[in-house]
């Protein structure tokens, strides 16, 4: 079976996991906010800010598996938290469990707030683009706008 400091490691790994999840929180929240306020280049720092959490939630779930195929001696494909709980000391497991339904929050709570930030953009990407055909619009109506018109619509003034 496994030792207590595999579940020990195991819950030190879950907790690094929960506060990744939520400074991603934190951040998606920046990003919509910033989104909101369409402050491209603070948008920009805020997703790529996103970006290196997510990676670093990535690299903690990784050796999360490889800490629960330590404790259950199979494959990561073949194991759930449930699992490594029902093998664990009654007060390890009531741990882990804890903690898998906090890291499940916190994972469900990022997936809705990114589907959001994803919306708002969207829908400022669709102004902005509209603003730029309008724009477009202008200056080619403006084209004909030559010197001479410019003085003759300024003595019709």
């Amino acid at each position: 079976m496994s030792d207590t400091t595999s579940f020990k490691e195991l819950r030190q790994l879950l907790t690094k996991q929960l506060s990744v999840q939520e400074e991603i929180y934190h951040v998606a929240k920046m990003v919509q906010d910033t989104a909101l306020e369409k402050d491209v280049t603070g948008l920009s720092v805020s997703v790529q800010q996103q970006n290196g959490l997510i990676h670093a939630s990535d690299e903690l779930e990784r050796r999360r598996k490889v800490c629960v195929e330590k404790i259950k001696g199979i494959p990561p494909r073949e194991y759930s938290l449930r699992a490594v709980a029902a093998v664990a000391p009654p007060e390890e497991a009531r741990k882990i469990l804890s903690l898998r339904k906090k890291l499940k929050d916190a994972v469900q709570k990022n997936r809705s707030i990114s589907t959001e930030n994803s919306r708002i953009i969207e829908a400022n990407l669709g102004a902005i683009q509209k603003d730029v055909e309008m724009i477009a619009g202008l200056s080619e109506s403006d084209s004909g706008y030559t010197q001479r018109r410019k003085k003759i619509s300024a003595r019709r003034i």
